[in-house]
C-alpha cells in the first residue's frame, strides 16, 4: 500500500498539475493514477489583450485565451470565465454568477466613476477547480450624466406647423422617437430640426461615449388641422375642458395622478348623452353612457384604461362630448 502513495507522488511531480484529492478507498489512488496517465502537459492559460469598448450606454470586454490542445474534456477542461470589477479603486468582486462561456461581456454602467476589470478563467481538473488570478487589467471613467434634451419650440398646442430643434450637452448625440418607443441608440439619430405636421409624441434621450446617458425627454405636439377621421369637422370647444393634459400618471412634483378629469358646460340647455373616446387612427377605445347621468353632474373621470379594461399606451386621444344638439371635441396627451 505505501509503494502506491509514492508512485502518486511521483505521478503529480512528472504531470505538473496543482490540484488537491480525497481518497474514501485505497483502489481509488490507483484509479486516479491511471487517468493522469492520459494526460498531457497541461496549461492553466489566463486571459489575455484584455480590451474595453466604450459604447453610449454599454462596456464591452473582450479577451483573449489559448487553449490546451489534446486533451480529454472529462479530465480536464475550460469553464469559462468570471468578470471581476473595482469601483472608485475599491476591492474587486465578481459581477457574473454563472461562467461566460464567450471571450467578451457587455455591461451596462448606472453610476459615474472610475471603473477597473479583469478576467479569470475557471479550469476543472477532474473533480478539482482552479481560477487564475489577476493578470491583465483594464480601467475607464465614466463621467456624470450629459443633460436632458430640450425642445423648441416646446411642447403644446399649435395651429400650424412648427420645426423642432433638439439641444443638449455639447459633443451628446441626441436619438429620439415619434411613436411612443423609447428613444435608445436604434432609434432616429437627430441630425436636423423635427417637423410637425401632424400630432404626435415627441420622445428623446442624449448620449456621449464616457458619460452617462441624459433621462429621457418627452412631450406631445398637436396641432389644431390634425383629423382623427375625414367625416369629423368638429373644432375643439372651450366648452370642454380636460385636465391634467398632457396626462401622466407621475406629476412633476412628485405626485400621483390616477385619473384624467373631464368637464364640460351646459349649451343651450343639451344634455349630454355618451362620451366617446378615440385614439390617434379614428378607433373608438372608450365610451360611457351618460344618459343616465343627472343634469348637475358635468364632470367625468378616465383612468385611461379602454372598454376591456386594459391600459393604453402613450399617445394623442380625442374625447367626444355628444349632446342632444352638439358634439364637442377635444384632444388628450397620454405620457406614461
Amino acid at each position: 500500500m505505501l509503494k502506491r502513495y509514492y508512485l502518486l507522488s511521483l505521478l503529480l511531480l512528472i504531470v505538473g498539475a496543482s490540484w488537491s484529492l480525497t481518497v474514501e478507498h485505497p483502489g481509488d489512488i490507483i484509479d486516479n493514477a491511471k487517468h493522469l496517465f492520459k494526460l498531457p502537459p497541461i496549461q492553466y492559460y489566463s486571459p489575455d489583450s484584455l480590451s474595453c469598448e466604450i459604447g453610449y450606454d454599454y462596456l464591452k470586454l473582450s479577451w483573449t485565451i489559448e487553449e490546451n490542445e489534446n486533451i480529454d474534456p472529462e479530465l480536464f477542461e475550460l469553464l469559462g470565465f468570471y468578470i471581476y470589477q473595482s469601483y472608485n479603486q475599491g476591492a474587486f468582486d465578481y459581477i457574473n454568477d454563472k461562467y461566460v462561456v464567450d471571450t467578451d461581456y457587455i455591461l451596462h454602467i448606472s453610476e459615474p466613476g472610475n471603473y477597473s476589470f479583469y478576467v479569470a478563467a475557471a479550469y476543472r481538473l477532474m473533480n478539482d477547480y482552479f481560477e487564475t488570478g489577476q493578470i491583465d487589467t483594464v480601467s475607464v471613467t465614466i463621467n456624470p450624466p450629459v443633460s436632458n434634451p430640450t425642445f423648441s419650440p416646446p411642447a403644446g398646442h399649435y395651429t400650424y406647423p412648427v420645426k423642432i430643434e433638439l439641444s443638449s450637452t455639447e459633443g451628446a448625440t441626441i436619438f429620439y422617437t415619434n411613436d411612443t418607443r423609447e428613444p435608445t441608440p436604434s432609434a432616429i439619430l437627430y441630425v436636423q430640426p423635427i417637423v410637425a405636421e401632424e400630432s404626435f409624441v415627441l420622445k428623446a434621450r442624449a448620449y456621449r461615449k464616457g458619460y452617462l446617458p441624459s433621462k429621457i425627454s418627452m412631450g406631445g405636439y398637436i396641432l389644431d388641422q390634425s383629423k382623427v377621421n375625414d367625416k369629423w369637422h368638429e373644432i375643439e370647444s372651450h366648452n370642454l375642458k380636460v385636465y391634467p393634459n398632457p396626462f401622466s400618471f407621475h406629476s412633476a412634483t412628485g405626485t400621483k395622478n390616477s385619473s384624467l378629469f373631464i368637464e364640460y358646460n351646459s349649451i343651450d340647455n343639451t344634455t349630454p348623452s355618451s362620451l366617446i373616446i378615440y385614439n390617434i387612427k379614428g378607433e373608438l377605445v372608450k365610451q360611457f353612457d351618460l344618459t343616465a347621468q343627472r343634469a348637475s353632474e358635468l364632470s367625468h373621470q378616465w383612468d385611461f384604461r379602454d372598454d376591456n379594461g386594459g391600459e393604453l399606451p402613450n399617445g394623442i386621444y380625442f374625447i367626444r362630448l355628444l349632446t342632444n344638439k352638439k358634439s364637442l371635441l377635444k384632444k388628450v396627451i397620454l405620457l406614461k
